[in-house]
């Protein structure tokens, strides 16, 4: 569907995006990049163009700010965005090269990344058990990674992971936080990457603590990537309303039935994992990313104390809820409490 943007006369913000992804090629990297594809990504906040370096030939991805949505908060996010990522350097984790503003809206250059999202994998219905468990394996490292780095992903779902050459790679790190590492185990000075003291993520995919206002740390992606392993195992995710505030209702007092009650051939250790990582209190988890993939190569989901080569949970702070309001991006709710 075309996203139509409010003041705009009705117009597709389809039409618009290529004029404005030539207006950053002749702003801010004029004589850099060449605009190469017409077919522009784009969502409520902002907008992916294809390009080409000039001089090396190689192929990137412009992401930049919709013009009515640069205010401070949202730039903010979005720088927090590129420098958490430009410090990142793993496989599995999409690549920022450079970044920047033009006529006060920020922009960052990033790795074209030819595939498919993990969401279109799973609309077709082609993920059995074993393609599970591999990209999970190489999911929770990616994440292992960041958590070692002082980052907690916090928006894990089906469309903020790409697929590259049968290669899950993490993307949108812009509900990130980060925390300085010479102290993850209490965090003073814990950063909000978004620039907000919301607890922002998408409502199906996220965790009890997160949807609360309360302390994150790397549990939180465990649940994280719990809840999207109960969508692949299961066809959905684990809890489904009528509404949004429903729905965290659920995510915060029911609990889930087991994957292998709601799918045959799912392996009754791997259901048992999914349920771990989608415990209510993070206590009740696998302690790391780095515990959840250990659990993925032994295939089997031991008590929470018999995790073994967990790396320390990273405490950060997190702000006081302060209204509230749903951000539609890419096709799923983004909820602010």
């Amino acid at each position: 569907a075309l996203l139509v943007r409010p003041g705009d006369g009705g117009r597709p913000l389809e039409s618009t995006l290529k004029q404005r992804a030539d207006l950053v090629i002749e702003g801010a990297l004029a004589g850099r990049y060449e605009l190469i594809d017409e077919r522009i990504a784009a969502g409520g906040m902002g907008f992916i163009a294809k390009a080409r370096h000039k001089a090396m030939g190689n192929l990137v991805a412009i992401k930049m700010l919709l013009a009515e949505q640069s205010e401070l908060v949202n730039i903010t996010r979005f720088q927090g965005e590129a420098r958490a990522l430009a410090g990142l350097r793993h496989p599995g984790i999409v690549r920022v090269t450079d970044f920047g503003t033009e006529g006060g809206r920020p922009w960052c250059i990033m790795e074209w990344l030819d595939g498919e999202t993990f969401a279109d994998e799973l609309a077709r219905g082609d993920c059995p058990p074993e393609r599970v468990i591999a990209v999970f394996r190489k999911l929770a490292r990616a994440l292992a990674y960041c958590h070692a780095e002082g980052i907690v992903h916090r928006d894990l779902k089906p469309a903020n992971i790409m697929i590259v050459d049968d290669e899950p790679i993490l993307v949108d790190f812009g509900l990130a936080r980060e925390v300085p590492r010479a102290d993850m185990s209490t965090a003073p000075d814990a950063m909000e990457l978004s620039g907000s003291e919301e607890a922002i993520g998408t409502p199906a995919y996220m965790a009890p603590e997160q949807a609360l206002s309360q302390t994150c740390d790397e549990r939180t992606d465990v649940y994280g990537l719990s809840a999207l392993l109960y969508h692949c195992l299961t066809g959905e995710p684990p809890f489904h309303a009528s509404n949004t505030l429903a729905l965290l209702d659920k995510v915060c007092k029911q609990e889930p039935d087991p994957p292998r009650e709601r799918a045959a051939g799912v392996p009754d250790w791997l259901s048992r994992l999914c349920l771990q990582g989608l415990a209510k209190d993070p206590a009740g988890r696998p302690p790391s990313a780095e515990a959840f993939a250990h659990a993925l190569v032994r295939r089997e989901a031991p008590g929470v104390r018999d995790h073994k080569n967990a790396l320390p949970p990273q405490r950060l702070r997190q702000g006081r809820s302060n209204g509230c309001g749903v951000d539609r991006r890419d096709g799923e709710s983004c909820f602010c409490l």
